[in-house]
C-alpha cells in the first residue's frame, strides 16, 4: 500500500495519550508514502498525535481541516518528518 485515502471522515477526537502504552512500532506502516486526510475536522494537536506513525509517509494531504495554526510539541529536526516531502494545507484558513 502506498496511498491511504480517509477524505471525509470525521472521527472522534483522538487523546493525547493514544500511544502511550501502545507499541507504536507495530502501528507503522513502512510502505505508506501518500495519506490523504481532507476534509476531516483535523486541527494541528490531532496531527502533532498521530504523526510518530507517519514516519515513512512523504506527502500528507491536509485539504479542508482546521489546521489553521501549527504547532507542534517537538523540537525540529524530529524523527516523523524525516521523509516528508509535500504537505497540503490548502483551505485551511492559514
Amino acid at each position: 500500500m502506498r496511498t491511504f485515502i480517509l477524505t471525509g471522515n470525521k472521527f472522534r477526537r483522538i487523546d493525547k495519550d493514544y500511544f502511550k502504552d501502545k507499541d507504536i512500532n507495530k502501528l507503522i506502516h513502512p510502505h505508506l508514502s501518500e495519506l490523504v486526510l481532507i476534509d476531516m475536522a483535523l486541527d494541528w494537536e490531532q496531527i502533532d498525535i498521530l504523526l510518530p506513525v507517519f514516519c515513512y509517509v512523504e506527502q500528507l494531504h491536509l485539504v479542508k481541516n482546521n489546521c489553521s495554526t501549527i504547532l507542534t510539541k517537538y523540537k525540529l529536526p524530529r524523527e516523523e518528518f524525516k521523509l516528508m516531502k509535500f504537505i497540503n494545507l490548502e483551505a485551511n484558513g492559514i
